[in-house]
């Protein structure tokens, strides 16, 4: 069945996955009008404009199916919603060319360049969606997830980074809590030095109290890349995830001169010894 002059209904149904597992991977009556509007303005727009065919390594997706390869019922694939999406590619074309042109020129819903690498025109595809009911024309750029990059020197080093901070915290907290017994200590005394008229002590307890906020500040700064961590893995949400990836593989590049900065900072406020940093990295 031909949805437009170069695109068919088979192109966006065939899968490898269906047929091995024996899934029924055809559409209804209402999922092929949808089908239909993603080829009519997305991809037959593509295929005039560049004027070579698509390879179309995943269409349309029943929710059975979905749920086979790991992806989820209410993925755009399973053309539900007045909504439906189809990742592709075109052979000897830069898949970021391919992803600027469609931002630039056709209406669409989610547009994502999934795990292209930059200077490798071949890496990745395209996810493209459209909708019949409202389309949000969101570009987006997805990334492999951080847990990829533990077997790499960068990604040690990271973690190692990481475990560092927890291991920070950790003595913050046991500081802070014994601060808190000294400064209860220092207030009883204060009140019995009040009492004999020795106000000056006061002052010394004030100027302590003013230096908390640090603990809590570092405490904060330590702990957040962890909590953002956990919320992106637990909240199920692909446009967190693609953020968190995004940020971790930029927090990656950073040199290493300024996360040495970073940590001899840490650990000269802190007091921790160079031979302990030295010591927990290995």
């Amino acid at each position: 069945m031909k949805l437009t002059a170069n695109i068919s209904l088979d192109e966006l149904t065939k899968s490898q996955i269906a047929e091995r597992k024996g899934i029924n991977n055809n559409p209804n009556p209402a999922q092929i009008e949808n089908l239909k509007a993603l080829a009519v303005n997305i991809l037959q727009p593509v295929r005039s404009h560049f004027d070579k065919p698509l390879i179309i390594s995943s269409g349309f997706r029943t929710a059975q199916l979905c749920i086979e390869i790991g992806s989820v019922p209410t993925s755009q694939h399973c053309a539900d919603d007045n909504a439906a999406a189809a990742d592709f590619e075109i052979p000897g074309i830069d898949n970021k060319k391919l992803a600027l042109w469609i931002r630039n020129e056709l209406t669409y819903d989610q547009l994502i360049l999934e795990f292209y690498r930059d200077n490798e025109p071949t890496s990745g595809w395209i996810h493209c969606s459209y909708s019949t009911d409202h389309n949000r024309n969101q570009p987006l750029r997805a990334y492999r997830r951080m847990a990829k990059l533990n077997t790499s020197m960068d990604g040690i080093m990271w973690f190692n980074v990481l475990g560092m901070g927890i291991k920070t915290a950790a003595k913050l907290y046991s500081d802070k809590q014994k601060t808190k017994e000294a400064l209860s200590e220092a207030r009883l005394l204060h009140a019995e030095k009040m009492r004999r008229g020795e106000i000056e002590y006061k002052g010394k307890v004030f100027e302590h109290q003013k230096g908390d906020w640090k603990d809590e500040f570092v405490l904060i700064v330590l702990s957040t890349p962890i909590f953002m961590l956990a919320y992106s893995v637990f909240a199920d949400d692909p446009k967190i995830e693609q953020k968190m990836d995004l940020f971790f593989e930029k927090l990656q590049s950073m040199p290493w001169w300024l996360v040495g900065l970073w940590v001899s900072v840490v650990a000269a406020i802190y007091g921790i010894k160079a031979s302990e940093i030295k010591n927990f990295s290995k």
